[in-house]
């Protein structure tokens, strides 16, 4: 299993819209590879958010990464944005489910 990690600063007026949208958006890719999503709030003070989100291999993170899906997801979230969001991938090395 492998992990996206996209982290980005929101907009602050912007931050709650975006939350509520990210399930709908994110949920669209289940049965594409993507095993489970999160979206974690670290500051709502300054909008700092990560989402994680697990898929079944590398590949599967790389076929959405490059997916017109996933580009037409990120052009909507990018009026939500303040920063250029930042996705590093992880190998999950080990879980409790």
């Amino acid at each position: 299993m492998f992990a996206r990690v996209f982290t980005v600063t929101m907009k602050t007026d912007r931050l709650d819209e975006a939350i509520a949208e990210w399930p709908k958006a994110t949920g669209a890719f289940k049965g594409k590879g993507l095993v489970a999503g999160y979206m974690l709030l670290e500051d709502r003070a300054s909008a700092k958010v990560v989402s994680v989100t697990l898929w079944d291999s590398e590949e599967a993170i790389e076929r959405n990464l490059n997916s017109p899906d996933m580009k037409g997801v990120m052009g909507h979230f990018r009026q939500f944005f303040a920063s250029e969001p930042a996705i590093v991938q992880y190998q999950v090395a080990a879980k409790v489910v």
